[in-house]
């Protein structure tokens, strides 16, 4: 009689458990569905205008409307020293090859950046990136590959003064720096990488912004 009392008892104890347990789940469920939402809402995200378009490949020009132009000018395979002259802050140079991109663009008539619906600034602001990626486009992941760039370019020269790329004015010489190491492992040996080229048009908050954007393909040598 006291063995049944005692499998009761831990029956009901194994009962209880497993509610709590179902309760706790479907709690985090609802909390992490609660906070999914309120990021969605409140959060924003960068937004791509021009998202169907397809990347392009070199000699070819990207131009949206009559805003603005960008192209590449050049890619260059360099030494690590002609590397780091050109961005100081590239080190661990052993076994890596380094690739010099210089590009150029043309503010045709944009108009500038909004922020809230007043106007931020009024030139034409080019950032960029890199990445490796397949022949299509396809991001490959993980890659022994770094982009070395400025963030944000948006000057030219005139008259020995540099100023801002306002609607008429071309800006040349900019440098992206791509580097590539030898694949561990876990890695794959990218065969391409994309140069990216991203124009702001409005800024949402620090890490978001509506803008247009587009991929240069480029294959390894």
């Amino acid at each position: 009689m006291t063995q049944e009392k005692n499998n009761n008892w831990l029956l009901r104890i194994g009962k209880t458990l497993l509610i709590l347990l179902a309760v706790l789940l479907f709690a985090f469920i609802g909390i992490a569905v609660f906070f999914s939402v309120i990021f969605a809402l409140f959060i924003p995200t960068s937004e791509v205008i021009n998202k169907d378009d397809v990347p392009l490949t070199l000699g070819e020009v990207w131009t949206v409307d009559d805003q603005f132009s960008i192209w590449i000018d050049s890619i260059e395979e360099v030494s690590a020293e002609n590397a780091q002259a050109i961005f100081h802050g590239i080190e661990n140079t052993e076994d890596k090859r380094y690739f010099d991109i210089t590009f150029s663009f043309q503010n045709i008539n944009f108009g500038g950046c909004y922020h809230e619906e007043e106007l931020y600034y009024d030139y034409l602001n080019v950032r960029t990136g890199a990445r490796a990626c397949d022949e299509n486009g396809e991001s490959v992941y993980p890659a022994p590959l770094k982009g070395y760039d400025k963030n944000d370019y948006g000057t030219t020269w005139q008259d020995g003064v540099k100023i801002p790329v306002t609607p008429g004015l071309v800006s040349t010489d900019n440098h992206i720096i791509v580097e590539i190491g030898n694949a561990s492992a876990e890695q794959i040996q990218p065969s391409y990488f994309a140069v990216r080229f991203v124009v702001p048009t409005e800024i949402l908050s620090s890490e978001a912004w509506i803008q247009y954007r587009r991929d240069y393909i480029v294959p390894v040598p």
